[in-house]
């Protein structure tokens, strides 16, 4: 299916694209919104700017995909693979990425508020300057994940993989981080205003956590 049919059958209400293949497709500034494309295979498909509000995208395949400023708000992106997608000031607001597959995906300054994060791989992501205010990271690898000047404000990452994880002047106010697997991450001038963190943070990241701001709370795995 090229991009003209699938615009033409979208035109006439058609909203079931699932499990259909659509490597390389190019859809721009179109709106898609509510569309199902289910298990299809999207591979380097460039749809930038393009709105994708509520769509339904569980276990699409997007690696390498284009999606720069495309609204993905409430999506539905459960064990979606997005690895090395580019997804600059991409609004996922809300959107359900449970399970998802985000390695190395460049995420700058994307909204992902209210998103629900749990269990996703992050490894190696650029979150740098996203938007990250109330999002769940529940059993969240982040290992290698650059977070500079992220706003985790409100977060919860009960049990989430820390390993290298960047996170110089994120904001982490009322951030929870209880159970974190957290070791060798740089806290560098993050906001910890009422932040629980994990005991192990306190002796694994020792200088990060003193040239850190605020106040904590440090919480202890029994």
């Amino acid at each position: 299916m090229d991009a003209a049919e699938l615009l033409k059958r979208y035109a006439q209400g058609d909203r079931n694209f699932s499990q259909c293949h659509l490597s390389d497709l190019r859809l721009l500034e179109v709106n898609l919104s509510g569309i199902g494309l289910e298990q299809s295979i999207l591979k380097a498909a460039n749809l930038c700017t393009s709105n994708l509000r509520n769509a339904k995208l569980d276990e699409a395949q997007l690696v390498g995909a284009a999606l720069w400023r495309t609204d993905l708000s409430h999506a539905q992106l459960v064990r979606t693979n997005l690895s090395q997608a580019l997804l600059i000031r991409a609004i996922l607001k809300s959107a359900n990425l449970y399970q998802s597959r985000l390695e190395k995906a460049d995420l700058r300054l994307a909204n992902l508020c209210g998103a629900d994060l749990s269990e996703a791989d992050l490894v190696g992501a650029d979150l740098r300057y996203a938007d990250l205010r109330g999002a769940t990271l529940v059993r969240t690898n982040l290992s290698k994940a650059n977070l500079t000047g992220a706003n985790l404000q409100g977060a919860k990452l009960h049990h989430a993989i820390l390993a290298e994880t960047t996170l110089f002047r994120a904001n982490l106010s009322s951030t929870d981080f209880s159970h974190a697997r957290i070791r060798d991450s740089d806290f560098r001038k993050a906001i910890l205003t009422d932040t629980t963190l994990t005991a192990s943070l306190l002796s694994s990241c020792p200088r990060s956590i003193h040239t850190a701001k605020g106040l904590f709370t440090a919480y202890s795995h029994r």
